[in-house]
């Protein structure tokens, strides 16, 4: 691995050409003292983010472009780590941006622990607020909290936190392939396997775009992301002696979005 390299940034993309330039504009305006690299890996797009992804590298070398069929945002990430030489990796999706300072505060916070989290704002007038809070929670803590709608200052997602780019090599964790929600949720719980400290701060420095889909009324959708919560609790509940408290957790999950899954297969026959 490249140490000169601080920070790799990955953003898996397919056909984001809407909110693209918004994100490469917040990536190339960073006020950052260290060095870091931003791998744009094409999934296969069919509009012109592939285009605006060229038009970027070659003002700012800086965006390192791989172009690949369409294989879905878990495989793009995964290519992404392939390719990843800072000694720190970063996940930011294509229709969202960041701060300014989200390379430098995310960094500056990372001190001895080995995972850092920032704060989503879900407005623009959020971006930089900051309520001045900063946690240190242990790896335990940390993986019953994201679950708990009581702490919605932590969570599973990726695309707000700082991950130690050895841990996930070394461990060869991975995004699985083939589901469609809950793929954070399984790497982050497989990554607090290996850590001891997490550093949580109340900096607003990720600002999440909300998305209007729904899968409440798609069938097909609906189908789908309730086989992918079972399959992440259940790929959980394998490593359950990582915690009591954890193996609850999603054994609880697990048999509500099995039991989901049967009363729609019994009332709806097309399900």
């Amino acid at each position: 691995m490249n140490t000169k390299i601080d920070i790799s940034v990955v953003v898996p993309i397919y056909n984001a050409e809407k909110y693209l330039k918004s994100l490469l504009d917040s990536l190339s305006n960073q006020n950052f003292t260290g060095t870091y690299e931003v791998l744009l890996i094409d999934d296969g797009s069919t509009d012109n983010s592939l285009k605006i992804c060229k038009e970027y590298s070659k003002i700012n070398n800086l965006f390192k472009i791989f172009h690949y069929n369409n294989a879905g945002v878990s495989v793009a990430r995964n290519r992404g780590i392939e390719k990843a030489q800072g000694m720190y990796l970063s996940f930011i999706d294509p229709d969202d941006y960041v701060s300014t300072y989200f390379l430098e505060n995310m960094l500056i916070n990372m001190g001895q622990s080995q995972l850092v989290e920032c704060q989503h704002a879900v407005n623009k007038q959020q971006l930089n607020l900051s309520d001045k809070r900063k946690y240190q929670v242990n790896s335990k803590r940390f993986s019953r909290l994201i679950l708990n709608n009581n702490y919605p200052e932590f969570n599973g997602y990726v695309n707000n936190k700082l991950f130690v780019s050895k841990i996930i090599k070394d461990y060869e964790i991975k995004f699985p392939k083939n589901i469609i929600v809950w793929e954070d949720m399984l790497f982050v719980v497989e990554y607090l396997y290996h850590c001891k400290t997490i550093t949580v701060i109340g900096d607003n420095l990720y600002f999440y775009r909300q998305r209007k889909t729904s899968v409440t009324h798609d069938r097909n959708k609906l189908r789908k992301s309730l086989k992918s919560k079972i399959y992440v609790s259940k790929q959980i509940l394998k490593k359950s002696d990582f915690s009591y408290h954890l193996y609850k957790d999603f054994g609880y999950w697990y048999l509500r979005y099995n039991l989901a899954y049967l009363k729609h297969k019994v009332l709806d026959k097309q399900f």
